[in-house]
């Protein structure tokens, strides 16, 4: 269970219930309609104001009392929620949140209820007993703890890597909410050491989520409400994101809110505008991202108001934006200040053209053709299943279900007097109709003009995710709903097909989370401290803590990891490493690392171009200047001091030297890799190989490769394919490749054959992930790796993604035998 006691746990759910209440208070004072009040959407809404409530709490108290006390902040936090909500209290209307659907819940309601149930509550199981390793989640529990350290709100962004806790650098642009909320509850628990509540704050959101867009649904029926709620919990990308503690829910919530307001409110322009613009300037605080949704408020507005009432229009647009600036226009003010602009993507490290960034943005993430960003940058959301499922494709469903049963007439009533002139449930329909149009419309257009943050970011286009799990649950109901007329039981057994497929699929979710730590009973009874011990990456932080003398500094390629550690660090981004960056010779760049005082490097085991773009990669592959400490799966851990090593000579495995086998697989989930089908091999001819289908399509998924090392039948070491290695013992690989594609490149040991006994894998290691284009059509990369106790030969594969033209130029490998 994650490290926190039940005191202190005890303490948080008070604090958080009583911002909770405040939220439904300050919701009551809202102008909602009678089918708001009716549906619910009142309640909903306030209590997903809750945790904004706790957040402003502490951006406040860490804004206006520097260096307080954690006990001042936590304190005033919880008198700003008293505050909101003792004020609405008195605001508040006389209506009464009423359900008017009395009827009891049918069994397949009850199925699509306890799916639900069940997904709450494998959420709950992998937050509390799953250890945290995602990446930007325990970057921004770094952020925290430097905020923690100073008491003060100005110490995020992190750019005082000289002088801070840990050294850690995050020139981050994204505004401070999330960080304030991680911060008390760090306070809440009494320490910064371990995530421990942290890890509840991104599912609160989630939760609050799901319930506001039960609500929405319930405008249309109750059955389209349980049925969008279900959906909203089941992107592998948002539910596993959530138990990781990245902050998606957080704009996700903004966004849903803003959607909720806008549907459900019967105001008078200024007020309508006012109150939308109140809450997105909430939602401005989530991420950078948040800014698109300010067009999307404007679009909302005139969708609801049509073009006839211009001047209705006029006043909630200007009201909109005047309260959203108010609210939620600070750090954005700030991050001018800070950076000469209020958004940002580019630290100082991006802007090295030697670097190319560019291309790793773009190749890295399967965009570079017109195709892939066709595919997997506008339609994302449907052909990326591994990330959202299939929603999209039944959201596609719903809108052609409406578009049907509203045809010229509905959309020319829909343009000249906006969709308030429809009955609620068309209005809801036709509001998210609206968005998700303009929403996609943008991504068009900002591809069109060669921008390309909308898409390169699979997370983005989460925000949808209230519009999406709407739309395909209306779509979902319409559709089993044409067999109710009929067959009242086939309309209940579809309802409890999909609960059940949704079980399975949180199970599957949940056994995915636990299954690199074990998901028996011991395992999951387990302390964090020993399931951590099981994660490759924390072993290499750990090994570390363990290794390392005090003083130590350590350059880190995965800065996140060394939230574990109790070394100080220097990040990949650090503006104390341009100077390093910019080296064109290994021995200048050796120079500028000691004059940082940086005695060890953290590497993991993908590629980065400061890795592989930089003298980084060489400084690795020479003992001359480096040794190699540590390996893992995970990657590896080098001093900057030199290893006596002696290289022997170098064994050519080049195409024209040795049989290479030809491979080509699809990968199941994309980016993700979980599992490959319809493995193909055969020896290559020649040295070079083309990879991709006809026009590129589903790029992420069609791998080729080429393989040394293994038999084209058996991809066994057998015979003459053999590359044989001694145990325990470093070897370095050289090669030298030309083309385009984005190439991985893996390293495979094996045991047996010894007294006739089969080869059998011992274990894979990828190496290095690299981008070759028109800028970069020529790599030369070395790197070094040790040997298992058990190996006896060895693999090397060198494999791209979707389209890719590879040409094996050199290959070589060699022993370093260590000398006295």
């Amino acid at each position: 269970m994650i490290d926190i006691s039940f005191f202190s746990l005890g303490t948080f759910l008070l604090v958080a219930s009583i911002c909770t209440l405040s939220g439904v208070y300050l919701s009551s004072a809202f102008p909602w309609s009678n089918d708001a009040r009716r549906v619910g959407l009142v309640r909903s809404t306030g209590i997903a104001l809750g945790p904004f409530i706790l957040g402003f709490g502490a951006v406040i108290s860490l804004g206006l009392l520097h260096g307080a006390s954690h006990k001042t902040h936590l304190v005033t936090t919880l008198g700003f929620a008293l505050l909101v909500g003792g004020v609405a209290y008195f605001l508040r209307g006389s209506h009464r949140n009423s359900f008017s659907e009395k009827k009891s819940f049918s069994l397949g309601e009850w199925a699509v209820l306890l799916a639900i149930i069940m997904g709450v509550l494998e959420l709950l199981l992998v937050t509390f007993f799953i250890p945290l390793t995602q990446n930007d989640a325990l970057e921004y529990a770094t952020a925290a703890r430097e905020v923690y350290a100073t008491r003060d709100l100005l110490t995020y962004p992190v750019l005082n890597s000289q002088t801070n806790l840990s050294g850690f650098y995050g020139p981050w642009t994204h505004p401070p909410l999330y960080v304030a909320l991680l911060y008390i509850a760090d306070v809440t628990q009494g320490n910064s050491d371990v995530p421990g509540l942290i890890r509840l704050i991104s599912p609160w959101f989630l939760l609050c989520g799901a319930y506001v867009v039960h609500t929405l649904g319930s405008l249309v029926n109750r059955v389209t409400g349980l049925v969008a709620s279900l959906l909203f919990l089941s992107p592998p990308l948002f539910f596993l994101g959530a138990v990781s503690a990245l902050l998606d829910p957080l704009p996700v919530l903004g966004f849903t809110l803003v959607l909720a307001v806008a549907v459900g409110l019967n105001a008078r322009p200024a007020a309508y505008g006012g109150v939308i613009g109140g809450i997105l300037g909430m939602a401005l605080w989530t991420h950078s991202q948040a800014i698109l949704f300010i067009p999307l408020a404007l679009s909302a507005v005139g969708i609801q108001w049509g073009l006839r009432d211009i001047k209705g229009f006029t006043a909630a647009a200007l009201s909109l934006l005047v309260v959203a600036f108010l609210i939620g226009g600070w750090p954005y003010l700030h991050n001018i200040q800070v950076f000469g602009t209020p958004v940002s993507d580019d630290p100082a490290v991006f802007a090295i053209p030697s670097l190319h960034w560019d291309d790793y943005f773009t190749i890295g993430r399967g965009l570079e053709t017109t195709t892939a960003m066709i595919q997997y940058g506008i339609f994302k959301g449907w052909f990326a299943l591994e990330s959202y499922g299939f929603i999209f494709w039944g959201m596609a469903v719903g809108i052609g279900v409406f578009a049907v049963s509203n045809r010229s007439a509905g959309i020319r009533t829909l343009v000249q007097d906006g969709a308030r002139a429809f009955e609620r449930r068309d209005t809801a329909l036709w509001l998210m109709t609206g968005l998700l149009a303009v929403y996609m419309l943008g991504m068009v257009v900002s591809v069109a003009l060669g921008i390309e943050h909308m898409v390169k970011n699979e997370r983005y286009l989460l925000v949808t995710l209230p519009i999406v799990a709407v739309l395909c649950a209306y779509g979902y109901t319409r559709v089993i709903g044409l067999f109710s007329r009929r067959f009242d039981v086939i309309h209940t057994l579809l309802l409890i097909v999909l609960a059940a497929f949704f079980t399975i699929h949180f199970f599957a979710l949940t056994k995915y989370s636990m299954s690199r730590y074990g998901s028996g009973r011991d395992q999951i009874a387990q302390s964090m401290g020993e399931k951590l011990q099981k994660a490759p990456e924390f072993q290499l932080v750990d090994f570390l803590n363990k290794n390392t003398p005090k003083g130590s500094l350590v350059l880190s390629i995965k800065p996140a990891d060394m939230y574990y550690s109790s070394d100080r660090m220097i990040s990949y981004l650090d503006v104390r490493l341009l100077p390093f960056y910019e080296q064109t010779g290994i021995g200048a760049a050796y120079q500028e690392l000691r004059k940082l005082g940086v005695t060890h490097i953290h590497v993991p085991n993908y590629g980065l171009p400061p890795l592989y773009n930089s003298q980084l990669f060489a400084l690795l592959r020479d003992p001359t200047y480096t040794s190699l400490l540590f390996q893992n799966a995970a990657g590896q851990v080098y001093a900057l001091t030199p290893e006596k090593l002696a290289q022997k000579t170098a064994v050519d495995i080049s195409p024209d030297k040795r049989q290479w086998v030809l491979q080509t697989a699809l990968s199941l989930g994309g980016r993700k890799d979980f599992a490959r089908s319809g493995h193909a091999s055969a020896p290559l001819n020649g040295s070079s190989y083309t990879g991709g289908l006809p026009l590129d399509l589903f790029h992420r998924h069609w791998i080729t490769g080429v393989k040394v090392g293994v038999n084209a039948l058996s991809l066994l070491p057998e015979g003459a394919s053999a590359l044989s290695v001694n145990p325990t013992t470093q070897y370095a690989v050289d090669l030298s490749v030309a083309g385009n594609g984005f190439v991985t490149v893996t390293v495979d040991q094996f045991s047996g054959a010894e007294n006739a006994s089969p080869r059998k894998p011992i274990n894979s290691m990828q190496v290095v992930r690299f981008e070759l284009s028109e800028k970069q059509d020529h790599r030369t990369y070395g790197f070094r790796f040790l040997t298992d106790p058990a190996a006896n030969t060895m693999a090397l594969t060198i494999e791209s993604v979707g389209s890719s033209k590879i040409e094996i130029e050199k290959v070589t490998y060699s022993e370093l035998e260590r000398t006295k």
